[in-house]
């Protein structure tokens, strides 16, 4: 089916494999192991998901790797109180981790990469790998509880080259050198 289709989104769940062509509207998934007895196709209109087959009711893990790709279900379909307390709980160390890097970075700014407090036993950049490494746990976790971050290049280009207008910007006004 995949040599078919240019699939540009896929997610991998723990028993599927969930396809999309975000530009033909049309997915599908399917079993690891029943394969296609337990699949069917997935028909979006843009981001919202309109039609599906195969199935009566799409599993857990395939409407959750859905959205992870970034598609919507009607509000009937999917309601907040899927996410259970457990994954409210990742999400929420989640964001307390990205302040924690902040702060890291705060701290190379301010003291330098190298610098050790005293008292400490790490250096700014040690601390830094360190939240950051801690960030991977946490993503490992949600990804175990059907919610996969996957790295998108694209997003990724994009952002790179957002920073680098924002730099030659903040250079030409002084800020940097």
């Amino acid at each position: 089916m995949s040599n078919a289709f240019n699939f540009d989104k896929i997610q991998k769940t723990e028993n599927f494999i969930v396809k999309i062509n975000s530009k033909a509207c049309y997915g599908f998934f399917e079993h690891d192991k029943l394969g296609d007895e337990c699949g069917g196709g997935l028909w979006f209109e843009g981001k919202n998901l309109m039609d599906y087959d195969g199935v009566p009711d799409l599993p857990k893990e395939v409407r959750q790797a859905i959205v992870t790709l970034g598609y919507r279900f009607d509000e009937d379909e999917v309601e907040s109180s899927q996410i259970t307390d457990y994954q409210k709980h990742l999400f929420q160390i989640l964001g307390e981790e990205g302040s924690e890097i902040s702060q890291a970075c705060s701290k190379i700014i301010r003291f330098t990469p190298f610098h050790q407090a005293p008292g400490y036993e790490n250096t700014n950049i040690q601390n830094l790998t360190i939240e950051v490494n801690d960030v991977f746990a946490v993503l490992d976790l949600l990804s175990q509880e059907g919610f996969t971050i996957q790295r998108d290049e694209a997003l990724i280009n994009s952002k790179k080259e957002r920073i680098a207008k924002y730099f030659k910007i903040s250079q030409e006004l002084g800020t940097y050198k």
